[in-house]
C-alpha cells in the first residue's frame, strides 16, 4: 500500500472518491501488455477472491482486457496506461453492460479499472456505480549508461 501521505494527496484531488493503490514490480517503459501480465498474475492483491478467466476477452463491443470472476460474479477488469480520462469509464461501463447482456447474468457484473492515475472526472463518475479505481504504482528502475561527453 503507498504511504499516509500518498494517500492523504489522492484524498484531497477527489474528496469523497478515494481510489486505492497497489505495488507493481513493473517499471515506468512497461507497455500495457506488460500491465496485462502483471495484472493477471497479481489479481488478487486487489480482491483474494477473484480468479482470472480470460485474457482479452472479445464481446460484441470490444476485447475485455481481463475478465475475471469473484463469489458475487463476474468482474471486468480494464488497464490503462497512464492517466485513465472519460473515455476509459466509457469503455468499461460498455464493456460491463453488454456482458451482463450477453451472459444474461442475474447478478450485478462489478468492473475495475487500474490506471497510473485518474482525473477527478473519473472519480466523481464511478463514485455511485459498480466500478472500483486502482492506483497502479510503477517501480522506476535505473541503469547505468555511458557518459554522453564520452
Amino acid at each position: 500500500m503507498g504511504s499516509r501521505e500518498d494517500l492523504k494527496a489522492a484524498v484531497n484531488r477527489a474528496p469523497e472518491i478515494p481510489t486505492e493503490e497497489i505495488e507493481s514490480t513493473i517499471s515506468l517503459g512497461s507497455s500495457e501488455d506488460d500491465m496485462h501480465v502483471w495484472a493477471m498474475r497479481n489479481l488478487q492483491k486487489i480482491d483474494s477472491g477473484l480468479t482470472v478467466t480470460e485474457h482479452e476477452s472479445p464481446i460484441p463491443v470490444g476485447d475485455i482486457d481481463v475478465l475475471a470472476e469473484d463469489s458475487d460474479g463476474w468482474v471486468v477488469v480494464e488497464l490503462k496506461k497512464g492517466e485513465a480520462d472519460d473515455s476509459a469509464v466509457g469503455q468499461i461501463k460498455g464493456y460491463m453492460n453488454d456482458l451482463k447482456r450477453e451472459t444474461q447474468a442475474e447478478e450485478e457484473v462489478r468492473g475495475i479499472l487500474i490506471a497510473e492515475d485518474f482525473s477527478t472526472r473519473v472519480k466523481r463518475a464511478v463514485a455511485d456505480d459498480n466500478v472500483d479505481l486502482y492506483r497502479l504504482k510503477l517501480n522506476p528502475s535505473f541503469s547505468t549508461s555511458q557518459s554522453v561527453l564520452s
